[in-house]
């Protein structure tokens, strides 16, 4: 199953790309977590593709659990270029395998999630090789960097930045004043 989970608003979902998709991949179901009022009226649906509500925070890791892969189909135009989808951690926390479009401030994950370019085609053979290529290797990865990335290890690593900046201030004082 390929999913997503999150916001669909049509200024930074590209639903398009995501009916396109799942047309050209019969055989895969998709299935999107949302606010239905979210999805632009009279969108019909292939038969693989079903929409469903949001997800509690407390329910995602088991709703990732039963996913072959994360799917971020975003419109690439303001706000989601000059953003970041932390949902591509979720979706690695759960060790999915992720097919976004080309986010600049995901070309520095590259080895990790996979880019595509928003055609339709090109698109559906990354996900169907992603999903083919996947290991329990490859899974347990994405969970290391989604652990590294994750509030505690982040707030860690601020904490010793801190910590030295504040101990290179008083070393620095402390040499001013000898």
């Amino acid at each position: 199953m390929v999913a997503y989970h999150g916001v669909t608003l049509p200024f930074r979902f590209h639903w398009n790309l995501l009916l396109a998709v799942a047309a050209l991949l019969p055989g895969c179901d998709f299935r999107v977590y949302t606010n239905r009022s979210h999805v632009p009226p009279g969108m019909r649906f292939p038969p693989n593709l079903l929409l469903l509500d949001w997800v509690p925070v407390r329910d995602l890791p088991s709703m990732l659990e039963a996913c072959a892969l994360g799917f971020m189909p975003y419109v690439l135009a303001e706000p989601t270029l000059s953003g970041f989808p932390l949902k591509m951690f979720e979706f690695f926390a759960g060790g999915l395998p992720v097919v976004s479009t080309r986010l600049r401030e995901l070309e520095r994950f590259e080895d990790s999630v996979t880019l595509c370019e928003g055609d339709p085609e090109g698109t559906a053979a990354l996900i169907q090789r992603e999903i083919e290529g996947d290991t329990s290797e490859r899974r347990r990865a994405r969970r290391a960097l989604a652990e590294a990335h994750g509030w505690v290890s982040l707030a860690a690593r601020y904490r010793e930045q801190v910590s030295d900046h504040l101990e290179a201030k008083r070393l620095l004082r402390n040499t001013a004043s000898n």
